[in-house]
């Protein structure tokens, strides 16, 4: 391959491109986790009050019973609900980060690396040298034969 064919703009707009998705990806996660921390600091706020475990001994009845059942229902189903979209949230995440490491794969395997370019660049000064060498010597071959054509 040679360097001066190589895009160069091509490969600077692919690396923008790939920044600007890691950085989509990194803020997006922040949101996630900034999310979970707010749901679980909600989660402990209202615990203080509605949590059943904190609660006395319920008075005689069967009435009172069944509500703080309910009421330990929902807190149950309340979590469950902000526990699935806290998994969804990091399914989507870790998706992202996927495609992301998978186009990083990617852009290294179509990249060329520094000491392949100076291979190639060391190649192909020895080739030129190759070259002007033997220009030189085509030249005093030239220079000889008619030295020699136009003596005889």
């Amino acid at each position: 391959m040679d360097p001066n064919e190589f895009d160069w703009d091509r490969f600077e707009a692919e690396g923008r491109e790939l920044e600007l998705r890691m950085r989509e990806v990194a803020d997006r996660n922040a949101r996630a986790v900034a999310e979970s921390r707010a749901a679980r600091a909600r989660y402990e706020h209202r615990g203080g009050g509605e949590s059943l475990v904190r609660e006395g001994v319920p008075p005689a009845g069967r009435g009172r019973l069944h509500q703080r059942l309910d009421r330990f229902e929902l807190t149950l189903t309340r979590f469950e609900l902000t526990l699935a979209r806290m998994e969804q949230d990091l399914s989507t995440v870790k998706r992202d980060l996927m495609d992301v490491k998978q186009e990083v794969v990617q852009i290294r395997e179509q990249m060329a690396t520094k000491v392949e370019l100076e291979s190639l660049r060391h190649d192909i000064n020895l080739v030129a040298d190759g070259f002007a060498q033997t220009q030189n010597r085509l030249s005093e071959t030239t220079n000889l034969l008619k030295r020699c054509l136009t003596s005889a």
